[in-house]
């Protein structure tokens, strides 16, 4: 990672993010956009390996900015004070969100993230066959995403969602505090949950490997997941057989 695009239309907000992205980085090329606008025009120009954007901003927000680039987009982390209006740009390249003011810590691995994506997508480029994934579309497990249940927003680790469910055209996603709605089929973010972790035991049911409690298995070989509340799931036969090859010894 070398150059960035900060895109913020308060003064001393982007001042302060650049000095504590550089003090992190310091060899870091950095440029900066006041608006939508002049985000475009830069990202036209020149191509950046991340962009730090503010949600917030007169004339053009940063999600309808986002909405008017064109693929490839560089990976996304947002800034925002407020986590429910980051919430319609999930999808549109964005990897991570800091809630203002930001954290140091929270910053840092950011960075980092940016910069697992960016050597995942060289080791796919170089790598025979090349591959047709976007290592930027995966949900790590230290990653955070959105979550919302009517007007209630969760920002929930990847790592700590226990289960989903399939509901139709939309996939409910529970976690220990809670559960929220995601507006798409459970087969449209299979693909993007670590594999080590997320196991789809059904054509309804995703379940977090750690999160079970203990798996049993009928007289006819058909496994059941148990939770520690009591849940109990099964899996369908032919996700049974492919289980214990998987973890069997």
């Amino acid at each position: 990672m070398k150059k960035l695009l900060l895109v913020e239309d308060e003064e001393y907000a982007m001042e302060d993010l650049k000095d504590s992205i550089l003090g992190l980085n310091p060899s870091l090329e950095i440029d900066t956009a006041r608006n939508g606008t002049e985000a475009l025009e830069a990202l036209a120009s020149t191509p950046y390996d991340a962009m730090f954007l503010d949600i917030e901003m007169p004339g053009m927000t940063g999600i309808e900015m986002l909405q008017r680039l064109s693929p490839p987009v560089p990976p996304v982390v947002l800034v925002t004070a407020h986590a429910l209006h980051a919430l319609d740009a999930f999808g549109l390249g964005v990897v991570e969100c800091l809630l203002k003011p930001v954290d140091l810590e929270r910053l840092r691995r950011a960075l980092e993230r940016i910069t697992r994506i960016e050597n995942a997508q060289e080791e796919v480029a170089s790598a025979p066959p090349p591959s047709t994934g976007n290592p930027g579309d995966v949900f790590e497990a230290d990653s955070h995403v959105l979550l919302r249940e009517g007007q209630r927003v969760w920002f929930v680790k990847v790592a700590s969602i226990s289960r989903l469910e399939a509901n139709g055209p939309t996939t409910r996603v529970f976690f220990p505090h809670g559960s929220g709605v995601v507006n798409k089929p459970i087969g449209d973010l299979e693909g993007r949950l670590e594999p080590r972790l997320f196991f789809r035991i059904n054509s309804t049911d995703i379940i977090n490997l750690d999160a079970v409690d203990h798996v049993t298995a009928s007289p006819q070989g058909q496994l059941f997941a148990h939770f520690s509340d009591g849940l109990e799931l099964p899996f369908s036969p032919d996700r049974s057989r492919l289980f214990e090859k998987q973890h069997g010894i």
